[in-house]
Order: structure tokens, then sequence, then C-alpha cells
């Protein structure tokens, strides 16, 4: 089934750093760095949808994904389902409420691999279910446990470099490396020896190189692993800006994007970890609210899920649409 739906684009009032939800936005992480370089400014050009039932129309969107031939899957948590929506604006619905095949409880996450298979976090019902390009019903794995092919709280996913699936498990504090075929591969939990743990994972990016971005909530920080689930950097702590990250995205670059949900705001970072901007408006719309999910459109925009107003947003650098 499809369907059309409608969407504004604004103007090109551009946010500007200041305060959210109360929280001071510095101008940078670190106290005495250097002013770095002009950036593109960001802003939201175009927004997708609103609160409802129907096609194209959301109750709590959550998880983002694009997938090769640039449509916008969307986790429609509230509504028990995953939404595509193509650059045209034709609108398919993927999945019912229920317990069967095919049928979701409160969606978390989408992802969608090179060959069209879309992969729905089926959160209430600890597992993940994988439909075809065309939505339908393909097969599925994990159960609800804490054994390496279970799950607690599947809360993220995304596709790496070789086609390999990484999903978040808030409720068992982790993330886990999984073959498209439904196989465990790996698992990245808490270590003792490698002195760090996930206190409330819940975000996933998997960058061209391998490497893997984990936004923590609990510790209002984005943990870096290389490939081999090495350490290698963290984003953050508990005095930085970045407060309560429920989403990351790395683009080409090496640009952060970090879904600061309480905060109600996007942070853009640099390669290094600086400070460039705060995206916490929709122009004239007025502020975001509670922002927990991210994508890429195939221009380099970014989609947004602005939660708390139960709509997508898509950000773009300024002079570009």
């Amino acid at each position: 089934m499809s369907d059309r739906f409608d969407y504004l684009e604004i103007g090109d009032e551009r946010p500007r750093p200041g305060k959210a939800a109360g929280v001071p936005v510095p101008a940078a992480p670190s106290e005495g760095a250097p002013t770095p370089p002009a950036a593109p400014r960001w802003r939201v050009v175009e927004v997708i949808g609103g609160p409802g039932r129907g096609f194209g129309q959301f109750n709590t969107p959550l998880g983002l994904a694009v997938d090769a031939q640039g449509n916008l899957l969307v986790a429609d948590s509230g509504n028990h389902r995953c939404q595509r929506i193509t650059p045209a604006g034709d609108v398919c619905s993927i999945g019912e409420r229920g317990r069967g095949k095919g049928q979701c409880e409160h969606p978390t996450a989408v992802a969608a691999s090179r060959t069209g298979e879309v992969f729905v976090l089926d959160a209430g019902n600890a597992r993940v279910q994988v439909f075809n390009a065309a939505g339908q019903w393909q097969r599925e794995f994990g159960r609800r446990g804490a054994g390496a092919a279970e799950f607690r709280l599947p809360a993220a996913a995304a596709i790496g470099p070789d086609g390999s699936l990484y999903i978040v498990d808030a409720g068992n504090r982790r993330v886990a490396r999984w073959d498209p075929a439904g196989s465990p591969l790996g698992i990245l939990a808490h270590s003792e020896r490698l002195s760090f743990y996930f206190g409330n994972p819940c975000g996933v990016a998997v960058t061209r190189t391998g490497h893997i971005y984990v936004a923590d909530r609990q510790r209002r920080a984005v943990l870096i692993f290389t490939a081999g689930f090495r350490l290698e950097r963290i984003l953050g702590s508990p005095k930085s800006t970045i407060q309560d990250p429920r989403a990351v995205w790395v683009d080409a670059e090496g640009t952060v994007f970090i879904a600061d949900g309480q905060a109600n705001r996007i942070l853009v970072l640099d390669c290094d970890g600086r400070l460039r901007q705060a995206v916490e408006k929709a122009g004239p719309l007025g502020p975001l609210a509670e922002p927990a999910g991210l994508a890429a459109a195939p221009d380099g925009s970014i989609y947004l899920s602005d939660t708390g107003h139960h709509r997508i947003l898509r950000m773009a650098a300024a002079g570009e649409r």
C-alpha cells in the first residue's frame, strides 16, 4: 500500500547556539582550546509528516535508516510499524502490531542492507525481523534473554562496511555484531581488562573504516572503538557538552552528529570532537523535542527524528537544500 504525504520546506532561518533545556552550550568541549576554523552551518530545511496513524504520520518515531535507493526508513514505534518513504513521497508501511511473523511491538530501530533487506528491531518481542525490498517478511532471529543470540532491549542498529549488522542491546548493556543471516559474530560488552563499561548504550554508527561509535546515555558520551572492538577514544564525559546522547551518525569527513535527546538539540562535532554547532530549532516552527534518531540522505543531508513532535526533519549545510 502507498499514499502521498505532504512536507513543508522552511526558509533560511538558521538556529543559533545558545541554551537548550537549561543547558549551556560552550564554544568547545574543552576549556582553552583554540577556536576551530569556520565550518558549514546546518539548518533544518524540510519537515516530514506529523502526529497520527496514517501513511506519512508518526507516533514516537525513533531509529532511522536510508536504503540504497535513497528511501527513508522510520521505526514508527508508537504505531508498531516501520514506514518507508521514497524521495518522491510515496509511503509504504512495513509490519503491524502483534507477536507473529511480520508483526511488531514498539520497534526501536531499522537498518537496510545493500541488497535491499530491511532489519527491524522489534523491541517489544526481543527479536529482529527481516523484510525484503518489497516489505515482505523473510525471517527473524533472536529471543528474550542474556545469551549470545538473545536480547533484552534491542535499541539501535547499523550496517558495517562488510555488510554485518551491529545491534545495540541496551538491556544487556552491549553491542553485538551479527551476520545478516542471523548468526552472532561477536559481542562488545563490559570489560574490566579494557577499563570501559557501557552504562546505557542506545545508539550506534559504523564508519567506512569499520570504527564503531556507540552513544551511551548514562556516560553522557560517545565511545569510539576500532573494528577489532578496541576502545580508541571517548567523546564527552559526565561534565561535557553532551547531555543525553541517544543516536550518533558520522559522515565521510569524520563530522559527528549526536541526537542530544533531553537537551532538545543536535550537536555537530568535528573529527577532533570539538563542538561546531548546536541545532536547536526547526526554523520558524520552533525548538526540537527529544530527537532520537539520525540517518544520512544520499546528498549528505541528515534526517532526524523529532520524536517529541512526532515528525521527521531534514538538515542541510548552508547553501544546500
